[in-house]
């Protein structure tokens, strides 16, 4: 993925970029999944991620706002079933940061209750990596749809 990542962008991100140095990683949470109760911002950081990592309870509705050329990687958990470790995916954000990309964890729900996106920003800032939290929208209570 990241070969393919540098190639698709030509002469690679760092290029692209002018500074070379490290892309950034958005923590998004995308609330009860319905695409229409996304806050602006979160819209606006899945639209200019390069690479997508997204768990199990993300909606296919929120999926499809991943610009065509952008990767998209499962990395979803069910009991029983981890489909990456969470030290691979500290990795893959990492990696892909590092390279300059513009990295989107998209969470159902909110990125920092219940998912490990406190953990995940830990990480990412001790390697020096700007982390954004986007959080989810919880204004539906019932009824949502």
């Amino acid at each position: 993925l990241l070969e393919a990542l540098r190639a698709s962008r030509g002469k690679g991100l760092e290029g692209e970029r002018g500074g070379g140095g490290p892309g950034r990683v958005a923590l998004v949470g995308t609330g009860p999944g319905d695409p229409e109760l996304l806050t602006l911002k979160a819209v606006r950081a899945i639209e200019a991620a390069d690479l997508v990592l997204y768990d199990r309870l993300v909606s296919n509705e929120v999926l499809d706002l991943v610009a065509d050329g952008a990767r998209l990687l499962y990395v979803g958990k069910t009991a029983g079933y981890h489909s990456r470790t969470q030290e691979e995916i500290h990795e893959l954000l990492l990696s892909f940061a590092e390279v300059g990309a513009n990295v989107v964890r998209l969470k159902g729900g909110d990125p920092l209750v219940f998912g490990r996106g406190g953990e995940e920003m830990d990480f990412l800032q001790q390697q020096g990596i700007k982390v954004e939290v986007i959080p989810g929208n919880y204004l539906c209570f019932r009824n949502c749809s």
